[in-house]
C-alpha cells in the first residue's frame, strides 16, 4: 500500500451516490440532533469521519433517537484525516469511529487506522471502516492487520445494519473499557496487597482499589466508599482507616464527627449482605478481633448484583486485613518491648536513634537477685519498670529509657550540658522506690559514654564501665575514658592473639617443683601456663588468664594443661612424682569434664592419684548443682582433690566435711605477710591445725625467704612452692632437674 500524506489535501470529486433502495436520506438545511444529553446516563461518543458533509448529515439522522443499553449517542465529525487524528487524540471516551476509507488518497483511512492504533490509551476504541467504492475494499490481511472491526460499504448500510454494527462495535467497547478498568483496580489492589499485613495506609490504597472496580463494573460513577472500625459502630466507638472519592478526608475522625448522614446509616441494623439505605450501599462484618467493620459506598446508580458481591467480599478481605496489621503490630511491639516491664529493649532502645553528641548510661540495680529471691520474680520486674518508668517521666520525652542486657536500664539523653544532665540522672535515682508496698533504697551503678560511631557502641562503653565499679551501698558512678577503651581494645586483640596462640599449640606448660619442707625434696610440680608469642616471648598468666576466664577461653587453656600434664606422667613411668593442675569453674560446669578427664588418664595409664586436682575455694563451696556433681564424679573415681587460696575466700566447713579432699594450700597473700603480720601467722596456724583435723595436707605457696620457711616449720607445714626452692620451670629441664634424680634415689 503506497505511503500517503495526511495533511490537508483537495477533496475528491467522485462522491458516492445512495444506492437504490438504500435508507440513508439526505435533507437540505436541516439542524441533526442527537437526544439529549442531559438526561440520564452519560452517552455513547461516535466520531464520524467522512470527507463529505452531506455522509455525516444523514448518519446523524439516521442515529437521531438511537439509545444503545439505554444510553444516548453523541457524534462528533471529523473532514480529513488529519482532522479525525486530532480529534482522536484530544476528545475523551470516544467509543466508535465510523472511518471513511479514501478520502485524500485511496488509503487514508488505513493510514489513519495506522495512527489510532498507535495511540496510548485508546485500545478499546472500535474502528468500523465505510466506503462507497468497493474496489478499494481492505483485503482480509489488512483488516487483521490494522485491527479494523467491521467493513461496510455505504451501500450496504441500511439504517437497520448502521445501528446493527453500531451497536456491535459499543458493546464491544464498553467491554474492553470496563475489562481495562477490572484490571486497574486489581493492580492497585495486588500492589496494596503487598503491604496490607504490616502497614495501616495501605489500607487506603486498598480501598481505592476495590472502589475502581466496584463503580467500573457497575457502570456507575463513583461518589465515595468509606471504611470504619470499633468494638461498636453503631454507637460513639470507632475510627475511620480508609476512605475514597467524596471521604477521602474523613481517615482517622472517629464516629461522633462523621456527617449525619453516615452517622444515621451507621445506627441501621445490617450484616454482611449488602443493604441499601438511603443513598448508602452498606455491609457490617463482625472481625475476628472483635471489631466491628463497616463498608459504606455510595454512587450514582445502584450497584449491580455483580458489584455487590464485590463490596461484600471487599469488606470481609479488609477485615481480615486490619486483623493482620493488628497482629503485625502487636509482633512490632514485641520485638522492641520488653515483657515483664513495657520499657523498650535493646532493640527497640537503638531504633532511630542517633549516636553523636548525645549522652548515655547503663544503670545496674545491685541485691537484685536478693530482691527476686525474697520477693519473687513479678515484684523483681516491678522495681525495675518503676526505675525505668521514673527516669523517663522525669528527664522528659527527649530522653530514651530502656531495659537491656538483663536487670540493667539503658538511658540516652540528647546533646547539651552533659553535667547537668548527669546530675539530673543521679537525683532521680538516688531517690527510694516504692513497690510492693515496701519502701527500698537500692545501691545502684551508672556508667557513662558519650555517643560516638553508633548507639550499639555507646551504650556497650556505658555497660563495661558500670560493671567495673566497685561494690557498696552508695549510688556509685564512672564514665568511659580513652584510657578504658585503649584497655578494652588491648584486651581484644589479646584475647584474638589468644585464639591464634592456642590453634597454633603455642600454650606451654611449665612445672613449679612442690617441696616437703622438712627435707627440700620434691614430691610433685603444679602445672603452670605459659603462652609464648611467635617471636618467642613469653606472656604471664597474670596477664590473660582473667581475660580467659570471662570469655570462656579458660576452658581451652585448662583442658591443654591438663592433657599435657596427663601425657608428662605417662612420660615419667618409674617416678612415684604428682602434677597438680588448676581446673577451673568452666570446666567443672560441663557435664562431660569428669568422664574426659577419666578417659585421658586411662589412654595413657596414668592412675588417678598422680593427678591432683586443684579446686578454688569458691569453686568448692559454691551451691552450683553442676558443679558439685563433678566434683563427686571426680573423687568417686579416685581423683584427689586441693582446694587452692584457702583462707582467701568464704568457706564452709560444712562443706570440708561433705567432700573428700586430700590438700589444703595456703595463699601466698598470707605467706607473705608472715615475718611482719601477727594475724597472717595466727591464720596460717589455724589453718595447719585444720588440716592436722582433717588429716590432709598442707602446703604454702609463695615460699620466697628463709624467714618464711622458719614460720611455716614452726607452725607444723610440711609442703610448700616458691622462688626459695624454684621459679615454674619449663618440662624439659624440671624432667632433667629433678625427676631423673628422683628416679636415680629409687623414689
Amino acid at each position: 500500500m503506497p505511503s500517503t500524506d495526511l495533511g490537508p489535501a483537495g477533496a475528491d470529486p467522485n462522491h458516492d451516490a445512495p444506492a437504490d433502495g438504500d435508507d440513508i436520506l439526505l435533507f437540505e438545511d436541516e439542524t441533526i440532533t442527537v437526544k439529549s444529553l442531559s438526561k440520564g446516563r452519560s452517552p455513547w461518543r461516535v466520531l464520524v469521519v467522512d470527507d463529505e458533509e452531506d455522509v455525516f448529515r444523514a448518519t446523524a439522522f439516521s442515529l437521531r433517537d438511537v439509545d444503545i443499553d439505554d444510553r444516548p449517542l453523541e457524534l462528533l465529525q471529523a473532514r480529513s484525516a488529519r482532522q479525525a487524528l486530532e480529534t482522536v487524540a484530544h476528545e475523551p471516551n470516544i467509543a466508535v469511529v465510523l472511518l471513511d476509507v479514501v478520502m485524500e488518497s485511496e488509503d487514508a483511512g488505513l493510514r489513519v487506522v495506522e495512527r489510532i492504533r498507535a495511540m496510548p490509551g485508546r485500545e478499546a476504541l472500535r474502528i468500523i471502516l465505510r466506503t462507497g467504492q468497493p474496489g478499494y475494499a481492505p483485503e482480509l490481511d489488512i483488516i487483521r492487520r490494522y485491527d479494523i472491526n467491521d467493513y461496510k460499504t455505504k451501500g450496504e448500510l441500511s439504517q437497520v445494519r448502521l445501528v446493527t454494527s453500531l451497536t456491535v462495535a459499543v458493546r464491544g467497547y464498553h467491554q474492553l473499557v470496563k475489562l481495562q478498568a477490572h484490571q486497574r483496580g486489581l493492580e492497585k489492589v495486588v500492589a496494596a496487597s503487598g503491604t496490607l499485613v504490616t502497614q495501616r495506609h495501605s489500607m487506603q490504597s486498598f480501598a481505592e482499589g476495590v472502589l475502581t472496580q466496584i463503580c467500573d463494573i457497575s457502570e456507575c460513577l463513583p461518589q465515595g466508599a468509606v471504611v470504619l472500625r470499633g468494638r461498636d459502630t453503631g454507637q460513639r466507638d470507632g475510627h475511620v482507616v480508609a476512605g475514597a472519592g467524596v471521604y477521602r478526608d474523613l481517615v482517622g475522625q472517629p464516629l461522633d464527627r462523621l456527617p449525619a448522614p453516615l452517622k444515621h446509616c451507621l445506627g441501621q441494623d445490617f450484616g454482611r449482605s449488602v443493604t441499601t439505605i438511603a443513598d448508602f450501599e452498606a455491609v457490617r462484618i463482625h472481625s475476628v478481633s472483635g471489631d466491628d467493620l463497616v463498608v459504606l459506598l455510595t454512587a450514582q446508580a445502584s450497584l449491580d448484583d455483580v458489584a455487590r458481591h464485590m463490596l461484600e467480599v471487599f469488606a470481609y478481605n479488609i477485615s481480615l486485613g486490619l486483623d493482620n496489621v493488628q497482629v503485625f503490630e502487636d509482633m512490632e511491639h514485641l520485638a522492641h518491648h520488653d515483657v515483664e516491664t513495657g520499657l523498650p529493649n535493646r532493640a527497640g532502645f537503638r531504633r532511630g536513634l542517633q549516636p553523636l553528641g548525645g549522652l548515655f548510661a547503663q544503670v545496674q540495680i545491685d541485691e537484685l537477685e536478693d530482691i527476686r529471691g525474697t520477693l519473687g520474680e513479678a515484684v523483681t520486674s516491678q522495681l525495675i519498670a518503676e526505675v525505668g518508668h521514673r527516669l523517663a517521666r522525669e528527664l522528659g520525652h527527649e530522653a530514651r529509657v530502656a531495659r537491656v542486657n538483663g536487670d540493667r536500664i539503658a538511658l540516652a539523653l540528647p546533646a547539651g550540658d552533659l553535667g547537668m544532665a548527669r546530675e539530673r540522672v543521679l537525683a532521680v535515682l538516688a531517690r527510694p522506690v516504692a513497690v510492693a508496698g515496701l519502701e527500698l533504697q537500692l545501691p545502684m551503678g551508672v556508667g557513662w559514654s558519650v555517643g560516638g560511631d553508633s548507639v550499639t557502641q555507646a551504650i556497650d562503653e556505658a555497660g563495661l564501665v558500670v560493671s567495673r565499679l566497685p561494690g557498696g551501698r552508695q549510688l556509685r558512678s564512672g564514665r568511659w575514658t580513652e584510657a578504658l577503651g585503649n584497655e578494652v581494645r588491648s584486651r581484644v586483640r589479646l584475647l584474638s592473639d589468644l585464639q591464634d596462640a592456642l590453634a597454633e599449640n603455642r600454650i606451654e606448660m611449665w612445672l613449679q617443683p612442690q617441696v616437703r619442707l622438712s627435707d627440700g625434696q620434691a614430691i610433685g610440680a603444679e602445672a603452670l601456663v605459659r603462652w609464648r608469642r611467635r617471636d618467642g616471648s613469653l606472656v604471664m598468666p597474670a596477664e590473660f588468664i582473667p581475660m580467659a576466664e570471662q570469655t570462656g577461653a579458660i576452658r581451652d587453656l585448662g583442658e591443654r594443661v591438663t592433657a599435657q600434664a596427663v601425657q608428662t606422667l605417662a612420660s615419667w613411668p618409674q617416678s612415684s612424682l604428682r602434677i597438680s593442675v588448676n581446673v577451673s569453674m568452666r570446666q567443672l560446669e560441663e557435664s562431660s569434664f569428669a568422664d574426659w578427664l577419666v578417659a585421658l588418664c586411662e589412654t595413657h595409664d596414668v592412675p588417678f592419684r598422680r593427678l591432683r586436682l586443684e579446686i578454688t575455694e569458691t569453686a568448692f563451696t559454691l551451691e552450683h548443682s553442676q558443679v558439685q556433681d563433678s566434683l563427686e564424679a571426680l573423687i568417686g573415681h579416685g581423683f584427689e582433690l586441693a582446694i587452692d587460696d584457702f583462707g582467701t575466700g568464704h568457706s564452709s566447713l560444712g562443706r570440708l566435711f561433705e567432700l573428700r579432699f586430700q590438700e589444703l594450700k595456703i595463699d601466698q597473700s598470707l605467706v607473705s605477710g608472715l615475718e611482719h603480720d601477727e594475724r597472717a601467722r595466727k591464720l596460717a596456724a589455724m589453718i595447719v591445725e585444720l588440716g592436722r583435723d582433717f588429716g590432709v595436707e598442707v602446703l604454702a605457696e609463695g615460699v620466697e625467704t628463709e624467714a618464711q620457711l622458719s614460720h611455716l616449720r614452726d607452725i607444723g607445714c610440711h609442703l610448700g612452692q616458691g622462688w626459695l626452692y624454684s621459679k615454674a620451670l619449663p618440662l624439659t629441664e624440671f624432667s632433667q632437674r629433678y625427676c631423673a634424680t628422683i628416679q636415680g634415689q629409687g623414689v
